[in-house]
């Protein structure tokens, strides 16, 4: 049997199930069908110890500062798996621009989980 690869992504914000589907007229901000196309919707997913912070044009996720209380961040989850899998991970880096032809620093970063 052929190794399969797989992986999970998690999404907030735009990339969210719910957002993708809103009409946004003329708006640059078109977050991309592709994780909705190529990806099994897994399920909605809490993830602790990260806090949500305003960009000032969009929400950006970090490590939670403060010890003070307990952070966290919901979102959603997706599967995606086989060859499309670096297509579609490619396709998220572009849309945040993050992908190795946008110029650094880049304002996001893929972080590798656990799962």
């Amino acid at each position: 049997m052929d190794d399969v690869e797989v992986e999970y992504v998690f999404v907030y914000g735009t990339l969210r199930p719910g957002y993708s589907r809103l009409n946004l007229g003329s708006s640059s901000l078109q977050p991309p069908n592709v994780l909705h196309q190529n990806g099994k919707y897994v399920g909605s997913a809490t993830l602790f110890g990260f806090e949500l912070f305003d960009t000032g044009h969009y929400p950006g996720i970090r490590q939670q500062r403060s010890s003070q209380s307990c952070s966290f961040v919901n979102g959603d989850v997706f599967q995606i798996q086989g060859v499309n899998a670096s297509q579609v991970l490619n396709e998220l880096d572009v849309y945040e621009e993050c992908s190795l032809m946008d110029p650094l620093p880049h304002e996001y970063t893929r972080k590798v989980g656990w799962h």
